[in-house]
């Protein structure tokens, strides 16, 4: 029979053509000039222009030193730090997302110690371009930030941010939603990106960490609380009882997974100190202990220094030689008058 391919060779076999099969159709593949796909003329014979603008150059490297690019921040700064207090805007006080710390740091003199270009609300990408308009020439390029500061702020009223706060309260972070909350109003969308940067993602940070540093606050004041309350419940200042409040706080506050009867060596200083002011207490009596302790407390809440409090302690202690010695072991070794 026709179909018969027994005879074949093995290349022949592998060479014949085989139809192709598609459903019920059977078809064969097409070869050749009559079977090519006709391109048509070109219909728009204009010349073709890219749509994307060609790329606008703002800033030239090695064009000014940076003592000359720091002194004109300052002084940028300083003009519209003087706007905005004249016209009574909101200022946030805050390094803004898009200032190199190298420009952040101090200028030279005393009074330049903090950059006044650390206001959010400076717009220091147009700061930056206004210098290159002007050749880097930061005489005239402040000129004209004097005529125009309000085009070198990024302003948002009050209505501005409530629009904004309702729809991150509707869509998150969603910020194509929330542009569309302004309408035509003056913010489009590349507004709330800025101000969700430079603004919200800032603000939020900063109010972790505020809780954050609560809550470790609360962990410490908890756990000086019951180290206190243990040891003053075995005893206080007697030796006996000492032991006693070691041996019942070990098992919470060792370190360095010390055996049963181990502590931890900042715990052992610590009760150390707490034996030290109970024996102060027992010397020189309530109310000079109480002028010691409201010193310890000024000292934790960075209301004196360290050199007001050892001069608060000298003053107390000047008739115990022995304990105003011992006081000092606890200083840092440069604020020691003495060897101890």
């Amino acid at each position: 029979p026709d179909d018969d391919d027994s005879s074949l060779t093995t290349n022949e076999r592998r060479n014949r053509k085989q139809s192709i099969t598609e459903g019920n159709a059977t078809l064969k593949i097409k070869v050749g000039n009559e079977h090519q796909a006709v391109i048509p003329s070109q219909v728009n014979k204009r010349k073709y222009s890219p749509s994307r603008e060609s790329p606008l150059m703002v800033w030239k490297p090695h064009s000014i030193t940076d003592a000359k690019l720091n002194s004109y921040f300052h002084d940028a700064g300083k003009i519209l730090k003087d706007h905005m207090m004249k016209t009574k805007m909101d200022m946030t006080r805050s390094l803004p997302y898009n200032i190199p710390p190298s420009i952040s740091a101090t200028v030279g003199s005393s009074d330049r110690s903090s950059s006044h270009c650390a206001y959010r609300e400076f717009d220091v990408d147009d700061l930056i371009l206004l210098l290159h308009d002007h050749n880097y020439n930061t005489s005239t390029a402040l000129r004209g930030l004097k005529n125009y500061p309000q085009d070198y702020l990024i302003l948002w009223s009050k209505e501005d941010k409530e629009l904004y706060n309702a729809g991150f309260q509707k869509h998150a972070s969603n910020l194509h939603s929330i542009s569309q909350n302004f309408g035509n109003n003056t913010k489009n969308h590349k507004d709330v990106v800025d101000y969700h940067y430079r603004f919200k993602i800032p603000d939020q940070f900063k109010r972790f960490q505020d809780l954050k540093r609560e809550q470790a606050r609360r962990m410490l004041e908890v756990g000086e609380r019951l180290r206190l309350n243990e040891y003053l419940s075995e005893g206080g200042n007697n030796n006996n009882g000492t032991m006693n409040g070691m041996k019942k706080s070990q098992q919470w506050s060792r370190t360095g997974g010390g055996g049963p009867n181990e502590i931890g060596e900042v715990e052992a200083r610590r009760l150390e100190c707490k034996n030290f002011l109970f024996e102060v207490r027992d010397a020189v009596g309530e109310n000079q202990y109480l002028i010691l302790v409201n010193l310890l407390k000024s000292l934790n809440s960075k209301a004196i220094t360290i050199p007001q409090m050892k001069e608060g302690f000298s003053s107390v202690l000047k008739d115990h030689s022995r304990l105003l010695t011992q006081f000092e072991t606890y200083l840092p070794e440069v604020f020691r008058s003495r060897k101890v």
